[in-house]
């Protein structure tokens, strides 16, 4: 019998350009999410969010959680 292994994901997002094509610092946008700066530099660098702030980011931009982060099984 094969063994099934686990998918691996690759999270990745287009916070940098959609914040800055809303003219947004990285500390407004930390302020008004519930996050702290370092975390939206983490996550424009390529980090993670938690899936609360993956959800509130997107709120806030009024789009589509897909349209800001994107998930690919390697």
């Amino acid at each position: 019998m094969k063994a099934c292994s686990t998918p691996q994901y690759i999270i990745t997002n287009d916070l940098k350009g959609i914040r800055k094509a809303n003219q947004l610092s990285q500390q407004k946008l930390a302020k008004s999410v519930g996050a702290d700066r370092q975390t939206i530099i983490k996550i424009e660098k390529g980090g993670s969010p938690e899936l609360w702030l993956a959800f509130a980011i997107a709120r806030y931009f009024k789009m589509d959680i897909n349209d800001v982060f994107f998930c690919e099984i390697l």
